[in-house]
């Protein structure tokens, strides 16, 4: 019982220490308070208790300064909203920007395209009227004749070209001819030119190939085997011309 009853009043004395101090801490912040409400109306104090926190009824100066920060801070706050808004629209505006100048080269190109498009049908407008203008008048020469020739030349030899002749009934829409032959002309040791005949041929007929005899041969002095490749270089037409 002896250890129980010291340890009972070591704790009963630790409590009256807390105690007292307690009293006597609030005894001092009424000092305190009171000696500073005491003190002259100096606006350091003033200053002072608005920097610690602590603001009575009349101070005025401390209230506007509190609320002067605070719109300060606001307004700071805004101003840097307001300048990452200014820039997202900024950049927002510029790709908008971009993006109708695009378009608008884009339909600009268009409309150039399709200028070039007109212009090209205006010119082939203009060329198949010439050309049906200038079928039309060769349809009324080809009325005004019975038939028609029509040759070709191909080089062969020493100067000397194989022509091809074709007579056509019809050749403005149809081409229809109705025969076709190829010949040589060829000078002899006097100078003298002489028509030696190739071939011939009829629509819907095989080449007809002309006999050329040992004395002629003598005449144009070619060989018959030139004369062979002579034959080769007729034109003659196709069954569809």
């Amino acid at each position: 019982m002896g250890k129980l009853g010291d340890v009972g009043a070591g704790i009963l004395d630790f409590g009256t220490v807390c105690v007292v101090g307690c009293v006597t801490g609030s005894i001092g912040l009424l000092v305190a308070f009171n000696i500073s409400r005491s003190l002259p109306d100096d606006p350091i104090w003033s200053e002072m208790r608005c920097v610690a926190g602590i603001s009575f009824q009349g101070d005025d100066k401390c209230f506007d300064k509190k609320l002067s920060e605070g719109l300060s801070t606001m307004e700071k706050t805004f101003q840097l909203e307001l300048q990452e808004r200014q820039k997202a629209f900024d950049l927002r505006e510029r790709d908008l920007d971009l993006m109708i100048k695009k378009r608008n080269e884009e339909i600009a190109g268009l409309e150039g395209r399709g200028k070039a498009l007109e212009d090209e049908k205006a010119g082939l407008d203009q060329k198949r009227a010439e050309l049906s203008e200038q079928l039309a008048k060769l349809e009324a020469l080809e009325k005004a004749s019975t038939s028609f020739n029509l040759f070709k030349s191909n080089a062969f030899k020493r100067g000397i070209n194989v022509q091809t002749g074709v007579e056509y009934k019809s050749f403005v829409r149809n081409q229809e001819w109705t025969s076709s032959w190829c010949y040589v002309q060829v000078p002899n040791d006097q100078g003298v030119t002489i028509k030696v005949d190739l071939a011939r041929k009829r629509p819907g007929q095989a080449v007809m190939k002309e006999t050329i005899s040992a004395a002629e041969l003598a005449q144009i002095r070619f060989t018959a085997a030139e004369m062979e490749e002579a034959t080769g270089l007729c034109s003659f037409p196709s069954e569809s011309s």
